[in-house]
C-alpha cells in the first residue's frame, strides 16, 4: 500500500509538470502566432515564379495562336479564333463552300495596293487587305439604302467655342474597284485610304449659328426610290425630306427641302422630356415610318408629301449670295451650285419659313396603335414585303415583360401579327438582310446577346453572347449577312469595343474573329451585296477637343509637351480599348474623328 500511494503521488506530480508545460507552450504559441510576421521561403517563391512564367507563357501562345491567319488569303487586320469549327475541315470539304461565305468567315479581304509609304519610300507598292477608308462629315446617324448613303450630325462636335454647324449629307456607295488593281500595275493605279473620294460626300442641308441652331439633325434615313434623304429634327418635331439630285450653295441656312411631315403633340411631348429627343424614322414601301416613344406609329405616305410640299419662296441668302461665289465649302465635300428649281415644283406657290403662322408646319401622320398601355415604341425597321415593320420597345431600366420583346406589325390590318421574345433586356434593332433568304432576324439585347429569330417559329434559331460591355455601355448592335449557297453570317460591333466581330453561324455556330476598326468606334453596320461590302460608319473618342485656353482629351487638359506627342507619326492613344500589337503587324490607329471604312470581300 505503501508504495501504491508512493506511486500515485509519482503521476499525479508528473501530470501536474505536463499541464504546466503545455499551458507554457500554448502561451508561447500564441505569442509567435501574434507577434511573428508571416514570411515566404525560397520553396514559395520558387513555386510562383514558376506559375506566373507558366501563365505568361500560355497568353503569350494563345496570342500567337489568335493571330496565326487561318488562310494565305486572310487579313492581318483581325484575330482569329483557333477553335472555330471551321478550322477543322478538310480541304475536299472547304471547297464545295460558297465563295462569298468563306471570304466572310476567313476575313478574305480585298487586295490594296498602297501608294504612300514611309521614309525613304518603305511600303510603296505593298500589297494590303485593309479596308477603304473615304472621309465622311461628323456625324451621329448614317444610314444605307441601296446605292445611296444618309448622314447627318454637328461639323463642330470637337469643338467647344465654335459656331454649331448642323448638316444632313447624301453621296453614292464608293465603288471599291480601286482594290482589284493587279500586281503589275502601276502605283498610281491604285489609291490610299482616302484619296479618291474627298467629293464622295455631299450636302442638302447646312446651318451655321453662333448662339443655338433652329434645328438639330439626329436621326436620317436615305431613301433611293424618290432620292430624298429624310431627317428628323430633335428641336421642331418634324422630319424634313431633302432632295439628292444637288447640294446647296454656301450661306448660313441653306437648304434644298422637297417634303415636310410633322409628329403628333403626344410624340413631341413624349420626347421634350429629352434634352435630345431620339426619333427613330423607316421607310416601308411608300410610306415613311416614325416612332416617338409612345405606343403608335406615325405613318406618312411619300407621294401625298412631296405632292402637298410648297415650293420655297427666295431668301435674303439668294439676294446677297447674287453674282457672287455660291461654291460649297472645304469641309462639305460638294462644290456643285443648286441649279434650277425641280420641275415638279415650279407651278406650286412659294412660301417663306419667316412669316410666322403663314408657314407650312408639316404633313400631320396618321397614328397606328401598335398597343394600347405598357408599350413604347423604340427602333423601327422594315420587313421585305413593304406592308410589315418591326417595332423594339423603347430601351430604358425597367425589365417589363413588353420590353424584353419585339413586334411584327401590319401596316394593312393595324395589328401585330407576331411576337418575337427570349431576350435579357431592351432590343436594338438593325438593318435586316437575311429574312428573304433564310428567313431570319437579327436583334441584340442589353445583356450582349445577339438574337436570330426564326420569322416562321417566332422563336430564337441562334443566340450569339458577346458579353462585352464597356463603361457602362450595354449590349451593342449585330449585323447579319447573307451568302448565297450557305448559312448566314453575323457581325457584332457597337457598346465602345472598338472592333467588329464575326460570327459563323453554321452548325455548331461559333466566333470567327475580331477586325481592327483603327481604334475608331463602330457606329452603324451595313451591308452593301452588289460589291459583297460591309460598310462601317465610325466616331472617335481619341480626338482633342479644342477649348477658349487649351485642348482636352478624355476631359484632361493636355500640355503643350502632349499636344505636340499628339501630331507624332507613332502617337497611339492612350485611351484605346486595345494594345497597339493587338491586331498584329498590320494593325493601324485612324486619327481622324469620322471614318467610313469599306470591308469588302472577295466574292469569287
Amino acid at each position: 500500500q505503501v508504495e501504491l500511494a508512493a506511486f500515485h503521488s509519482e503521476e499525479s506530480a508528473r501530470g501536474d509538470d505536463d499541464d504546466s508545460s503545455n499551458s507554457a507552450s500554448d502561451e508561447e504559441d500564441e505569442q509567435e502566432s501574434e507577434w511573428k510576421p508571416f514570411s515566404l521561403n525560397d520553396e514559395v517563391w520558387d513555386i510562383i515564379e514558376e506559375s506566373v512564367r507558366d501563365r505568361i507563357a500560355r497568353s503569350k501562345e494563345r496570342s500567337e495562336a489568335e493571330l496565326t491567319l487561318p488562310h494565305a488569303d486572310s487579313a492581318r487586320i483581325a484575330r482569329y479564333n483557333p477553335n472555330a469549327h471551321f478550322c477543322f475541315q478538310s480541304e475536299e470539304a472547304a471547297s464545295t463552300i460558297d465563295p462569298l461565305q468563306d471570304a466572310l468567315v476567313n476575313c478574305k479581304l480585298r487586295k490594296k495596293r498602297m501608294s504612300f509609304g514611309l521614309a525613304g519610300g518603305a511600303g510603296i507598292g505593298r500589297i494590303l487587305r485593309k479596308p477603304l477608308e473615304v472621309r465622311m462629315p461628323i456625324s451621329s446617324c448614317f444610314d444605307v439604302d441601296g446605292d445611296s448613303m444618309a448622314m447627318c450630325g454637328d461639323l463642330a462636335r470637337h469643338d467647344e467655342i465654335g459656331d454649331k454647324r448642323v448638316h444632313v449629307s447624301f453621296g453614292s456607295v464608293p465603288d471599291p474597284a480601286n482594290l482589284a488593281a493587279p500586281p503589275d500595275a502601276a502605283v498610281d493605279s491604285g489609291t490610299d485610304s482616302h484619296r479618291e473620294t474627298d467629293d464622295t460626300m455631299k450636302m442638302c442641308f447646312r446651318e451655321t449659328r453662333r448662339n443655338r441652331a433652329r434645328e438639330n439633325f439626329n436621326v436620317c434615313i436615305a431613301d433611293e426610290e424618290n432620292r430624298l434623304v429624310w431627317a428628323s429634327s430633335s428641336k421642331t418635331g418634324t422630319v424634313h425630306g431633302f432632295r439628292t439630285d444637288h447640294g446647296v450653295r454656301r450661306g448660313r441656312r441653306r437648304t434644298s427641302s422637297s417634303a415636310l411631315l410633322a409628329f403628333g403633340e403626344e410624340e413631341i411631348k413624349s420626347q421634350s422630356r429629352y434634352v435630345v429627343g431620339h426619333y427613330r424614322l423607316a421607310r416601308c414601301g411608300g410610306s415613311i415610318v416614325g416612332t416617338a416613344g409612345t405606343g403608335a406609329l406615325s405613318v406618312w405616305n411619300v407621294s401625298e408629301a412631296i405632292e402637298n410640299y410648297p415650293k420655297p419662296c427666295p431668301s435674303s441668302d439668294d439676294a446677297a449670295n447674287e453674282g457672287k461665289d455660291t461654291s460649297f465649302p472645304d469641309d462639305s465635300g460638294s462644290d456643285k451650285d443648286e441649279g434650277e428649281i425641280s420641275k415638279r415644283d415650279a407651278d406650286k406657290p412659294c412660301w417663306n419659313e419667316n412669316q410666322g403662322g403663314s408657314s407650312y408646319t408639316g404633313l400631320a401622320p396618321q397614328l397606328v396603335t401598335v398597343e394600347a398601355s405598357g408599350f413604347a415604341c423604340g427602333d423601327v425597321e422594315s420587313f421585305d414585303d413593304g406592308t410589315h415593320v418591326l417595332v423594339a420597345p423603347q430601351r430604358n431600366d425597367n425589365r417589363k415583360e413588353s420590353s424584353l420583346s419585339a413586334r411584327l406589325f401590319d401596316l394593312t390590318s393595324e395589328r401585330v401579327v407576331r411576337l418575337f421574345g427570349g431576350s435579357q433586356g431592351g432590343v436594338t434593332l438593325g438593318r435586316q438582310y437575311c429574312i428573304e433568304s433564310h428567313g431570319l432576324l437579327f436583334a441584340m439585347d442589353d445583356a450582349g446577346t445577339g438574337h436570330a429569330w426564326d420569322v416562321r417559329a417566332c422563336r430564337p434559331a441562334f443566340a450569339v453572347h458577346t458579353g462585352r460591355r464597356y463603361d457602362g455601355v450595354a449590349g451593342g448592335k449585330i449585323l447579319g449577312v447573307p451568302s448565297r449557297g450557305g448559312g448566314p453570317v453575323a457581325f457584332t460591333y457597337g457598346a465602345k469595343s472598338e472592333c467588329v466581330a464575326c460570327w459563323d453561324l453554321r452548325m455548331p455556330a461559333s466566333h470567327a474573329y475580331t477586325m481592327s476598326t483603327g481604334n475608331m468606334d463602330v457606329m452603324s453596320l451595313f451591308w452593301h451585296a452588289p460589291s459583297s461590302t460591309v460598310l462601317a460608319a465610325t466616331t472617335s473618342d481619341h480626338i482633342a477637343q479644342r477649348g477658349r485656353h487649351s485642348s482636352y482629351l478624355y476631359g484632361e487638359q493636355l500640355t503643350r509637351e502632349e499636344e505636340e506627342e499628339m501630331d507624332s507619326f507613332d502617337w497611339y492613344p492612350r485611351g484605346s480599348r486595345h494594345e497597339q500589337s493587338y491586331f498584329g503587324s498590320d494593325s493601324w490607329h485612324c486619327r481622324s474623328s469620322a471614318r467610313l471604312f469599306l470591308y469588302s470581300f472577295e466574292n469569287g
